[in-house]
């Protein structure tokens, strides 16, 4: 169960969630009490950290951590600050999965809202209509990515950037399910693909290799591959004015050989088998005893 964060946020949509400080978005944040912050300070992290840029999955593995140490640009005088926060947070699983995957992310600090914003991951960069959006086990958490402690009841972060139309676009996280692990060639199986509350989506296209398929209205498509191999699947879905979709990770499927013809498929290889089981000569040799 997710902490409580005594504050009342009063947003559209959760500029906190993307990392931005509601400042940006022209709303405003009020606090009934103070948060409570790193109350864990001794604790490690360890859980799954999955990045989905633009085009391509930019990282996915493994971190454990128990503090950050986050370099920022003060929008205010400029300069290059470090930021150190001593609990396990969403912006230090960032942190953490950059140095074990090699890619660079940038972070400022805006002051008068004591808050960070990631604004960009790899190549991927926000602006007046994209940005870098957070989930944790995929529940949008309305509070900066440096302000959300994670716990041992925390198992993966997912960051996505995403194309906002309007400030009223909802953010979505689409999960994908099959029916089944491993299959034969040209056996039937089924992508059921969701989003972050389990809800269908419809209009998802699936893909496989070099195949699509897309959902129809009960979130699922039915597929067949004729090539034997594994196979890495996901979906992606375009955004619209009212909603915005980050790509589902990934699942691997196995497509196996049969493991025998059958009489009519080696009849349909071999035509002179069939006519040889069936000859007057066949017949009399199966009769003997």
């Amino acid at each position: 169960m997710k902490k409580s964060i005594a504050a009342i946020i009063i947003l559209v949509i959760g500029a906190s969630a993307i990392g931005l400080p509601a400042s940006a978005y022209s709303m405003t944040q009020t606090y009934e009490e103070e948060i409570m912050f790193c109350t864990n300070l001794a604790d490690e992290w360890t859980g799954m950290v999955r990045i989905e840029g633009e085009n391509n999955t930019i990282w996915k593995g493994t971190v454990a951590f128990s503090s950050s140490s986050i370099t920022a640009e003060n929008m205010d005088t400029h300069e290059m600050e470090t930021h150190e926060i001593p609990c396990p947070s969403v912006l230090g699983a960032l942190d953490e999965a950059s140095k074990q995957g090699g890619f660079s992310y940038t972070v400022v600090y805006y002051p008068s809202w004591d808050s960070l914003y990631v604004t960009a991951i790899g190549d991927d960069s926000a602006d007046e209509k994209t940005g870098w959006v957070y989930w944790v086990d995929y529940e949008a958490i309305m509070v900066g990515a440096d302000t959300y402690e994670l716990t041992g009841d925390d198992n993966e972060v997912l960051w996505g950037y995403l194309y906002f139309e309007t400030w009223e676009t909802i953010a979505h996280a689409l999960q994908i399910t099959l029916d089944k692990d491993a299959v034969k060639k040209n056996e039937e199986f089924t992508v059921s693909v969701y989003d972050e509350s389990m809800s269908p989506v419809e209009g998802a296209v699936v893909y496989i290799d070099s195949m699509n398929f897309t959902t129809g209205e009960n979130g699922k498509a039915t597929v067949r591959i004729d090539t034997v191999g594994t196979y890495e699947i996901y979906a992606e879905k375009d955004p619209t004015a009212d909603d915005t979709y980050v790509r589902s990770d990934g699942e691997l499927l196995n497509v196996e050989k049969s493991k025998g013809r059958s009489l009519v498929n080696l009849f349909e290889h071999f035509p002179i088998l069939e006519k040889l089981l069936c000859s007057p000569i066949f017949e009399k040799l199966s009769n003997l005893q």
